[in-house]
């Protein structure tokens, strides 16, 4: 049986101020055939159809810059990914953000 799978993002609360987000996803059946999209802008979480496999694309965006122009002192921070399928967690992973680039995330998961 397929199940949906859920996308859950988290970070520190002030850089989802300075970022815009957004998450496209393909939902796919086993013979790799693409059977849904989702995409969702400004959110922090994203669910598909019920499907077998799903290819994922995460884009942060600033909006702004850091209030200092001295590059070294404002490092990557943490941007946490949790995969769910079903009522199962099949991935949690930690991505560093370029505060003054943003970041361009791919993940591809299939059910466990």
């Amino acid at each position: 049986m397929r199940d949906k799978f859920k996308i859950e993002l988290a970070c520190d609360e002030r850089q989802w101020e300075r970022h815009s987000v957004t998450m496209l996803c393909e939902a796919r059946d086993e013979a790799d055939e693409r059977i849904g999209f989702s995409s969702v802008e400004g959110v922090h979480g994203l669910e598909t159809v019920p499907c077998d496999r799903i290819l994922l694309y995460i884009y942060l965006v600033p909006r702004t810059l850091p209030t200092e122009d001295a590059i070294g002192g404002y490092p990557p921070f943490p941007l946490e990914v949790k995969v769910w399928h079903g009522t199962n967690l099949i991935r949690t992973e930690t991505y560093p953000v370029n505060q003054w680039g943003g970041a361009s995330i791919e993940i591809t998961a299939g059910k466990p």
